[in-house]
């Protein structure tokens, strides 16, 4: 326990999530419990080509005005004895000499730099890029981005004194220190997870040399402390310690509780599969996703969807008007045309991600015909997601004795009938986490072990897994999705090669 002035409270950790779309704030006690929050929104600039963009001065006035509303809202609870930071991956803040934001934030999302990604694997190889970074070589990465901006930009490119991902721009606005820490690196395609430094070659290439990479710490240690025009903003007082903190996969997990054994299943935007392993595993690669973990010598191997809520929300804003995560539905039921041909939805409106890496592909529902309505189409997208989950489940669990259940969290869990499926796709119970902030929460839980509360980060996780609800599989559905998904790995293939 703390002291403020004569009267005693509770010490809490202040904890920084910058999503794509929102920031999350929340305040996280000794003893693992969330107890305030708040949030804020920002908007993305998409264009043509791929392009998404957001000013970062957007995400210093969110974060702000959510700070300033905690402290006025829960007096006996701040100021926080430490922060930390998680967000988004892959994106790119460049910063100046004179610390200033050199232009927008391109984020993880856009998709422009083609041909520089093609530029980097002509000048060194794609085995060269996956045998150093332990993924395959994608334009989302953070260094193809650094090159298209070399290569369109050059004198904004001349001007760079720091290149850094948006978390970590979040902390160098916070103390002026610029910092980052494995999990994020490993998502830039710049970091060589052999040696757990910036590789030379890819740094070259991608127009990174020339020290502007920020210093590579462990996520739990003090990045720095809050700077006076920092606190001026935020309410935050000026010297509190701010965690190194790590990429939003990491933190999730982290926050979710999910142990060796476990399997993790996000349900946002996209939808991803992760399971914490020791290794990279060289059979698997280019097939999965390798970041490094928050948690010292561990992986985190990752199987993606890109359009997995992304696809819900498309649908339901073009088509069917719907907005709620959960709005509720038919029960659960499995429509056929009249020839009998079971109606499908391949989820690759924004191309694929694991096992094809695929961003040309696209989405397509097969077997549509005039006698489905909205809820089938809608039901379709649901199965689709799981099948494409499931294919990255299984690729992770190949070779693997892990036998924990999955634990799922995002907003997409919060519709029951899609849990089901997922429960039923998967043919296994699952388990629903009621953590709504899991990456905030795994970055709070970093925050405190700097603090002191917890000595690593497993033991501030431990026991974040049992706050769930079980959803059993429907045994009617379970045969029938069986034989559905060896449909859709044939027909996903082939809407995969019809790009290639």
């Amino acid at each position: 326990m703390g002291t403020s002035g004569r009267r005693s409270r509770v010490e809490t950790v202040l904890s920084i999530d910058l999503g794509t779309s929102r920031v999350k704030t929340i305040l996280c006690a000794a003893d693992g419990s969330l107890v305030a929050r708040a949030e804020g929104s920002y908007p993305i600039a998409a264009g043509s080509g791929g392009v998404a963009e957001q000013d970062p001065a957007d995400w210093i006035r969110s974060i702000a005005d959510c700070t300033n509303r905690i402290a006025e809202a829960h007096e006996e609870l701040w100021p926080p004895v430490a922060c930390s930071v998680t967000g988004q991956m892959h994106g790119l803040v460049l910063v100046g000499c004179d610390g200033s934001v050199l232009r927008h934030a391109i984020i993880c999302s856009d998709s422009r730099a083609d041909a520089e990604l093609r530029q980097i694997e002509s000048a060194l190889g794609r085995e060269t890029i996956l045998s150093t970074t332990g993924n395959p070589g994608l334009a989302v990465f953070t260094g193809p981005k650094l090159l298209w901006v070399k290569n369109h930009e050059p004198e904004v490119h001349r001007k760079i004194r720091r290149a850094l991902t948006p978390k970590d721009y979040v902390g160098y606005a916070m103390t002026g220190q610029a910092v980052t820490d494995p999990s994020d690196a490993s998502g830039t395609m710049l970091y060589n997870y052999r040696t757990g430094s910036w590789d030379k070659c890819l740094c070259a290439e991608s127009g990174a040399d020339g020290g502007v990479m920020p210093e590579i710490r462990e996520s739990a240690e003090i990045r720095g402390r809050v700077t006076s025009e920092f606190a001026g903003l935020s309410g935050i007082p000026q010297g509190t310690p701010v965690v190194v903190g790590g990429g939003d996969l990491a933190t999730t997990a982290l926050g979710l509780g999910v142990e060796d054994q476990d399997f993790g299943f996000s349900l946002g935007t996209a939808g991803i599969v992760f399971k914490r392993v020791r290794d990279v595993d060289q059979e698997k690669l280019g097939k999965q996703f390798y970041f490094r973990d928050v948690m010292p010598d561990y992986f985190l191997g990752m199987g993606s969807c890109p359009s997995a809520g992304l696809s819900v929300r498309w649908f339901r804003e073009a088509v069917s008007g719907a907005t709620d995560w959960g709005s509720p539905c038919p029960a659960l039921s499995r429509n056929k045309s009249d020839d009998g041909t079971p109606l499908m939805y391949i989820p690759f409106l924004v191309g694929t991600g694991t096992p094809y890496m695929n961003y040309r592909a696209r989405a397509g529902f097969i077997g549509l015909g005039p006698e489905h309505t909205v809820e089938d189409m809608e039901n379709a997208i649901f199965e689709g997601v799981c099948f494409s989950l499931r294919q990255s489940y299984e690729l992770l669990r190949a070779g693997s004795m892990s036998s924990g259940q999955p634990i799922v969290c995002g907003g997409g869990s919060s519709n029951p009938r899609w849990m089901k499926i997922m429960a039923s796709v998967l043919a296994r119970p699952i388990r629903v986490s009621k953590q709504a902030d899991a990456a905030a929460l795994g970055a709070a839980i970093l925050g405190g072990v700097a603090t002191g509360w917890w000595s690593a980060p497993a033991e501030g996780s431990a026991g974040h897994s049992r706050l769930c609800d079980i959803v059993e599989p429907d045994v009617r559905l379970t045969e029938m999705y069986e034989s559905l998904y060896q449909r859709y790995l044939t027909v996903s293939s082939w809407l995969n090669e019809l790009s290639t």
